[in-house]
């Protein structure tokens, strides 16, 4: 799909009446791909700092977390809020930051 093709259906939606059904896949892997570069994107280091005032977040998985601080993985994802657990890329992430500070709230 062209780039000009993608244009005219996020500016007039309506044009998808008009998009060929044999069309809908190349389509929507061009949004996959433009939707996995913006992921990217969020994920520098450099934009990562902008949200967390300076420092920036390294992400653990729910397995890494239960290694280094003696829980079990359910533990974790009981808890998924109050360590910040998001989703990103489909799979759950838990910035290390918060979770330090959840643990040692909890030890005092």
């Amino acid at each position: 799909m062209s780039a000009s093709a993608l244009a005219r259906l996020l500016v007039d939606p309506r044009a998808l009446a008009e998009l060929p059904r044999e069309r809908v896949p190349d389509a929507l892997a061009e949004i996959e791909r433009i939707r996995a570069a913006l992921w990217a994107k969020l994920m520098t280091p450099e934009a990562r700092a902008g949200r967390n005032g300076g420092e920036v977040d390294d992400y653990l998985t729910a397995a890494e977390i239960a290694r280094r601080f003696s829980v079990s993985t359910k533990f974790v994802y009981a808890h998924r809020a109050e360590l910040g657990g998001r989703k990103i890329g489909g799979a759950v992430r838990f910035p290390e930051r918060a979770v330090r500070r959840y643990i040692e709230a909890r030890r005092s």
